[in-house]
């Protein structure tokens, strides 16, 4: 156990610096998989968040799980676009910048994922603007100032950021246009796609329930998710 925690360690630190020879090693030893931190990241999570070009194909080659989730139901997409927003938003050190952005999006994303609300299922397709937009509003959770409580003084009890048209906009002028297109960062695409995707909607065609409005034009991830 003790050597297990040093190696976790040292993965996670030569991840950080680039260290390609000693973090493969590790792989080597424990598997590509292997969990590196209590989160439950894997190595090409962390890399893709730190930015680390060279050592992210090597993971990828040796079939770095595109689908693995870690305790918070992230995979490395998630990791990937939150360490940019940390980066242009916090000036945050070691994190991806915009040209892992570009490089590695589309290469790292799996084709879809599931999740399911209100006793239905979804998927979401890594092309379409509601799979963008819930991996960009779940990765600013921790960045955005404004929250709203839900299930307070429960088990379930949740703290999420919630978001305005004027925020949404303002973050979607962050992406480069290579993956998130110009129309797609109009106002009022942003606009239609949050509200035909919301939970209220349920009735309406192709809805998928995303998205759960708490004001006019302010909208959260709808909280009821679980993620599959």
């Amino acid at each position: 156990m003790k050597e297990l925690k040093q190696d976790r360690k040292e993965y996670i630190k030569n991840i950080r610096l680039g260290r390609k020879t000693e973090a493969l090693k590790a792989v080597k030893k424990y598997g590509i998989d292997f969990r590196a931190d209590e989160e439950g990241a894997t190595g090409l999570m962390l890399a893709l968040y730190h930015g680390q070009n060279e050592l992210i194909p090597e993971l990828i080659k040796l079939c770095a799980s595109l689908l693995i989730k870690d305790q918070q139901d992230k995979f490395g997409a998630n990791y990937l676009l939150s360490g940019f927003l940390q980066n242009i938003l916090q000036r945050k050190p070691q994190t991806a910048t915009i040209s892992t952005l570009k490089r590695f999006w589309s290469l790292i994303n799996p084709n879809s994922f599931t999740y399911e609300t209100c006793n239905r299922q979804f998927q979401a397709n890594s092309h379409s603007m509601v799979y963008f937009l819930i991996i960009l509003m779940r990765c600013l959770n921790e960045l955005h100032p404004k929250k709203a409580t839900y299930q307070k003084g429960t088990p379930d009890e949740k703290t999420m950021a919630f978001f305005n048209m004027d925020d949404m906009v303002k973050y979607a002028e962050l992406i480069p246009g290579e993956i998130l297109p110009p129309y797609r960062k109009k106002r009022q695409y942003i606009n239609s796609i949050l509200s035909s995707n919301e939970i209220c909607r349920a009735g309406f065609p192709n809805c998928k329930m995303a998205f759960t409005r708490i004001d006019r034009g302010a909208y959260v991830v709808n909280h009821e998710i679980n993620w599959l």
